[in-house]
């Protein structure tokens, strides 16, 4: 292997110096490329009711969990109006676990792929209810965005229920 005037090495096993950079160069610049290409297909591959699935069944898991175990937590999102009936039919801890466990089968039947599409189809819609009228009976507070996020998720899990599926 010899050196060249700049310190280089001039053959690299037997490969010239200009053409291993021209090979490392050509690499280099095709990477980008191929990784774009296969980004593009993987993404292709993923239906886009999954990731919408995936936040709105993780976000109702989350939600069902802390409202059946600590749904103290919970008590300053209750309008007044909804804390007086749930006292007047049973007490106010009892309602939020029966809205946690409300919660826990919607994300189950949102998590769930082996589950039949009507199981999809009534979980969301049992979500843009469920988000639409906590928007409407709370009004503006702390995770009101959160909540308008949920229903703009909801509806389109709903209307792509209804889209069939290509095997």
């Amino acid at each position: 292997m010899g050196i060249d005037m700049n310190g280089t090495a001039a053959s690299i096993s037997g490969v010239q110096a200009s053409s291993y950079h021209t090979i490392v160069e050509c690499s280099e610049s095709t990477f980008p490329v191929v990784s774009q290409v296969l980004l593009q297909r993987a993404m292709s591959m993923i239906r886009t009711e999954w990731p919408l699935r995936l936040g709105c069944g993780f976000v109702n898991l989350y939600s069902g969990f802390f409202l059946l175990t600590d749904p103290i937590r919970y008590y300053k999102y209750v309008p007044d109006w909804l804390r007086f009936v749930a006292n007047a039919v049973t007490s106010l801890d009892t309602y939020l676990r029966l809205q946690g466990i409300g919660e826990m089968v919607i994300a189950i039947c949102l998590l769930g792929w082996f589950f039949p599409r009507w199981c999809l189809r009534i979980a969301a819609m049992l979500l843009t209810a469920e988000m639409a009228l906590i928007l409407v009976f709370t009004g503006v507070d702390a995770v009101t965005f959160r909540n308008m996020g949920l229903v703009g998720a909801a509806v389109a899990l709903l209307i792509s229920s209804y889209q069939e599926i290509e095997t």
